[in-house]
């Protein structure tokens, strides 16, 4: 039973120390419009409306529940994103792929809660 508890509690993990998010309007933006949206593992409907009306999709932040993704107007020059990134933190990121988008895993989440339902019953009838 405790390890079905621990998978519960692996969605979000603290960043290590000294992380710095580089995911933010200012970092991916730069002059350009921008803004975020909030999303969730049960659904993006806020970011959804930006792709609708054509903005770009830049970065999203860390978590596996709960996440930002930054949008752009336009899609900003790579050079200046890696310029401003670089000197706010320190290292020189490298542009990557989006990780493909979260729609659909809330099935996948669910699984686990669903299994400790009847090992609760059945704890429950013991203690009676």
């Amino acid at each position: 039973m405790l390890l079905l508890t621990t998978l519960l509690a692996r969605a979000d993990i603290s960043p290590p120390e000294g992380y710095v998010e580089t995911c933010t309007v200012a970092l991916q933006c730069g002059e350009t419009e921008g803004t975020s949206c909030s999303a969730y593992f049960g659904g993006r409907t806020e970011c959804e409306a930006l792709e609708a009306k054509g903005w770009q999709r830049m970065c999203q932040t860390r978590g596996a529940s709960t996440w930002s993704e930054v949008f752009c107007a336009q899609a900003p020059d790579d050079d200046a994103r890696r310029t401003r990134i670089e000197q706010t933190t320190g290292f020189a990121p490298t542009i990557q792929p989006l990780p493909a988008r979260r729609c659909g895993c809330s099935a996948a989440g669910m699984g686990a809660g669903w299994l400790l339902v009847p090992l609760l019953l059945l704890a429950r009838r013991r203690m009676q």
